[in-house]
């Protein structure tokens, strides 16, 4: 059986991949950048290094999923400068999961691992290069019919799972910029993100600051109070402090 090919596209914001009948099948739009730390055996030979991921600069490959038990991916290649390439895989599956508020079971997809390969300038065999891979629980996720959407920057760690590189500590963190959008399944065939399933970065932002804002409305509508009371006791106190003058001089 010949596997189906699938063709890379970016248009404006908007990147994936399309299958071979033109139809959209996986979108995507964002940028980031990766943030390696490189440490020594002395300790004292710390090095950082950024470097920007930006759709307009990768070629893109990957596949798509045609049902929920399928396992699309992208992969973003690129080179940069002094001769470093980086291949970035992003990895998705759909699975079974818990919806409390509805207390159902439904299926959402998820970003199940993040790979990413790291040659370095120097790099002359494999057990030189840098392979990290998703350390941390995934933060990007969604029911299977809705596209993910964060307003906010989320962070990705990747652990280096090349045990032969014991000369020196490779620590690199994936970090996405904020108005993130990722559309693996059930993509629609003009090419347009379906409902968005805000993250719970996005969500838990939205409440704290929805809480300041009430907390200062009640702070104000508490002085409001106060003043007026003040102004009520301070008004009875001279009404009845002249009353009790005007009786005295009656007197």
């Amino acid at each position: 059986m010949v596997a189906e090919k699938y063709y890379a596209f970016q248009e404006n914001e908007i990147f994936g991949l399309k299958s071979w009948n033109e139809q959209y099948c996986l979108l995507a739009s964002f940028e980031g950048r990766l943030v390696i730390r490189t440490l020594g055996l002395d300790y004292n030979s710390e090095q950082e290094t950024i470097e920007d991921i930006r759709p307009g600069d990768v070629s893109l490959l990957g596949t798509c999923a045609k049902d929920k038990i399928d396992k699309p991916y992208l992969e973003l290649i690129w080179s940069a400068i002094k001769g470093k390439r980086f291949r970035l895989r992003l990895s998705f599956t759909a699975d079974i999961a818990a919806n409390l508020k509805k207390g159902t079971k439904e299926y959402k997809w998820k970003l199940s691992d993040v790979k990413l390969t790291y040659y370095p300038p120097t790099a002359r065999t494999i057990n030189e290069t840098f392979v990290g891979t998703m350390l941390s629980r995934s933060q990007i996720f969604a029911p299977l019919t809705q596209s993910f959407y964060c307003k906010h920057s989320l962070n990705v760690t990747l652990a280096d799972s090349n045990t032969e590189n014991s000369e020196k500590t490779v620590d690199v963190t994936l970090q996405f910029k904020a108005d993130i959008k990722i559309q693996p399944y059930n993509v629609e065939s003009n090419g347009v993100f379906s409902n968005k399933y805000l993250c719970e970065r996005s969500r838990e932002i939205g409440l704290m600051e929805r809480l300041h804002s009430n907390t200062t409305i009640l702070a104000g509508c508490i002085l409001g109070f106060v003043a007026v009371a003040i102004l009520i006791g301070y008004s009875a106190k001279r009404y009845i402090f002249a009353e009790q003058h005007g009786y005295a001089y009656m007197d």
